[in-house]
């Protein structure tokens, strides 16, 4: 019995303590019935609540409840030992009155469950936050009385679960719906996603279409032959290295996972983001994708795009995430792994993409803006990690003149990337784009700083930025490098970030460590500089 009960009460009877009232009946008798006070509107629990409460008769087993207090949001649980309930919440008295305090003991209710002691749980959100709503709620949408589909398997802090005319919901813990289901990936989560592993396997420049290197999926035009899915190829290696399908704890892809952002490219990108979460046992949540500039449709030859220029792209995401995108993209989840919370920020560098300004990226203040109201709620971080796609300093020692066939490739807003993210301590930056990879750190020593709150400040701080190549690009169109790679990440317990890039052999199959690289992750901060201090 996977499934745990959530209730909601509130104190509203003069002088009348809810849960002391139920434990004094506890203490002389060892148990107590809690009666349900469903709302009018209310859909009954059908058919689980029945379902629950026959398995209980039947195998005489024992579970658990959550009470939690609407108006003070206190969080309660108790043993649950027996449960009164016939299918449509037919209402009676409780099954016996003496195990119901007084005050509500000639009530009919739709459901009388027998409890042991009722216990107060400390940091009670927090531990709400370890839980998903389970399937086993009734969903309707829009209505106030049920839960949404897309809030099937959220994180139940995540919800304004208060909010709605409920009052008896059905949760599982998160590692136990994952276990069962993994098609709702919430955009912004406020909740602590567990993992197994401790690496963090960073692909990017994917390029699924005619200039893919490996074999399609579903097949498709390829200028060569190719014997292999990139799939195939990127676990072979793993395994290589000895990186079991129980290690990857988190995934991420930062852009052009297609080249033309056609509709059978995506077909391919979900067929092989399918095969990646299979294998190693993933939630859709656990694997980050933000769009690169290839994944923006050019309606024609001229590459003029429309309004819908983004559309198959947001299918796509629709399409693995199972929940409606943010109008930008962008997501935010926190994941523990290997015993540190880990924050991950995909943000969307591709809006301004079109004919005139092909491959120029971009991310705009309401971006930034959302990452530092997150942030300013959720405290319970370890280290941040934000993505996108285009890099927010030159990977290349020399750019070529533009013209018109060939732009110089910069992020436009870097500058003001680079300092919200560090004012907004955010430890390193992962991007792709130029098929390169790369690596740096820098410090940024900024006086009177305004953030977003408008305090003049000293802003300092260190920001890591990591490229990755493309691991799956055909190799006319690879950077200097001339191979493919793809970076293998984590942090140890110093508080570093270890990154090991691969390359694909030239001479053989199979990939070669290029080195590792290990930045110190440095907290930023936000003081007053001595005086006298030059710049």
């Amino acid at each position: 019995m996977l499934d745990i009960i959530l209730l909601r009460y509130r104190d509203i009877t003069p002088s009348i303590n809810t849960i002391e009232e139920h434990n004094k009946i506890v203490k002389e008798n060892g148990r107590v019935l809690w009666g349900w006070w469903k709302k009018g509107s209310e859909q009954m629990p059908d058919p689980y609540l029945f379902e629950m409460a026959e398995e209980m008769k039947r195998n005489s087993s024992v579970s658990k409840v959550f009470i939690i207090n609407s108006g003070t949001y206190e969080l309660y649980k108790a043993a649950l030992y027996n449960i009164n309930y016939d299918l449509g919440g037919a209402e009676d008295f409780p099954p016996n009155m003496e195990l119901c305090p007084q005050y509500y003991s000639r009530e009919r209710l739709p459901a009388w469950f027998e409890l042991g002691e009722i216990h107060k749980v400390s940091n009670g959100l927090q531990e709400l936050s370890k839980y998903v709503f389970s399937k086993s709620n009734r969903s309707i949408p829009n209505s106030s009385s049920c839960l949404s589909e897309s809030e099937i398997g959220q994180i139940v802090s995540d919800v304004d679960f208060l909010e709605k005319n409920i009052s008896l919901w059905f949760i599982n813990r998160t590692e136990d719906f994952v276990a069962q289901n993994d098609n709702y990936a919430l955009n912004i989560s406020n909740g602590v996603w567990p993992t197994k592993g401790k690496f963090i396997l960073h692909l990017s420049d994917i390029h699924f279409g005619d200039n893919h290197g490996f074999k399609n999926p579903l097949g498709g035009k390829q200028g060569l032959v190719a014997k292999q899915e990139l799939c195939d190829v990127i676990l072979e290696d793993l395994n290589v290295q000895g990186i079991s399908n129980s290690d990857i704890a988190v995934i991420i892809i930062s852009g052009d996972i297609t080249w033309r952002a056609s509709p059978h490219e995506f077909s391919n990108a979900l067929d092989f983001l399918r095969k990646l979460k299979n294998y190693f046992g993933l939630s859709n949540k656990q694997i980050i994708i933000v769009p690169g500039n290839h994944d923006i449709e050019w309606v024609d030859e001229n590459g003029n795009i429309d309004a819908n220029a983004e559309l198959n792209y947001y299918n796509f995401y629709h399409s693995f995430y199972n929940v409606l995108p943010e109008k930008s993209f962008m997501r935010i989840n926190k994941f523990e792994i290997d015993g540190k919370v880990i924050c991950f920020i995909g943000l969307n560098s591709c809006r301004l993409e079109s004919m005139s300004n092909a491959g120029f990226g971009y991310v705009g203040d309401e971006q930034l803006g959302k990452i530092q109201q997150y942030l300013n709620i959720n405290k319970d971080i370890d280290m941040i990690c934000a993505v996108c796609h285009h890099h927010l300093l030159p990977v290349n020692y020399l750019e070529e003149i533009s013209t018109n066939e060939k732009k110089i490739s910069m992020m436009l807003d870097a500058e003001l990337v680079i300092r919200t993210l560090i004012a907004n301590k955010v430890n390193v930056i992962l991007h792709g784009h130029q098929h390169q990879p790369y690596y740096s750190q820098i410090r940024r020593i900024i006086p009177e700083y305004i953030n977003r709150s408008g305090e003049k400040i000293t802003l300092e701080g260190t920001l890591s930025i990591v490229g990755g190549g493309s691991c799956g690009v055909k190799q006319s169109e690879i950077n200097v490098i001339g191979r493919n790679t793809y970076n293998l990440l984590h942090f140890n317990s110093e508080n570093e970030l270890i990154v090991k890039t691969r390359i694909k052999s030239g001479n053989g199959i199979g990939f070669y460590d290029d080195g590792k690289i290990c930045y110190k992750m440095q907290t930023p901060s936000c003081k007053n500089l001595p005086s006298g201090v030059k710049m």
